[in-house]
């Protein structure tokens, strides 16, 4: 549990209801913060413990003074998590790798051969 910091839905927001949490990599889904610490390796009970600190994560939005009704994100690494930069690359190297190497765009000096970023 924590107090995040919220950010405005829109120019005019006034209450707690209007504003949404500041969450890093908001696209990510937990499954795939999973999916992408079980191929880093990661044992299973680890990735059972990691799964289980998502699912029960709860935060809620000062807004003025005020607190909102508590939140249980569904998406996203946990904002400040110091495993939370390792969880996004993954995810990102894991969705990356499934793409056909022809698509994209050659870095100059690379070697088309390797599996760099294209």
């Amino acid at each position: 549990m924590g107090v995040t910091l919220p950010i405005p839905k829109s120019c005019d927001a006034a209450g707690p209801e209007e504003y949404r949490p500041i969450t890093e990599y908001r696209a990510v889904s937990h499954a795939s913060i999973l999916k992408a610490a079980a191929l880093l390796g990661f044992p299973p009970s680890l990735v059972e413990y990691i799964g289980c600190l998502y699912a029960g994560g709860t935060t809620q939005l000062r807004v003025g003074g005020r607190l909102s009704d508590w939140i249980r994100p569904g998406r996203g690494v946990r904002q400040g998590g110091p495993l939370s930069p390792l969880f996004f690359c993954a995810v990102m190297d894991w969705v990356l790798s499934g793409l056909d190497p022809q698509v994209g765009l050659g870095l100059e000096g690379s070697d088309p051969q390797s599996p760099g970023v294209r």
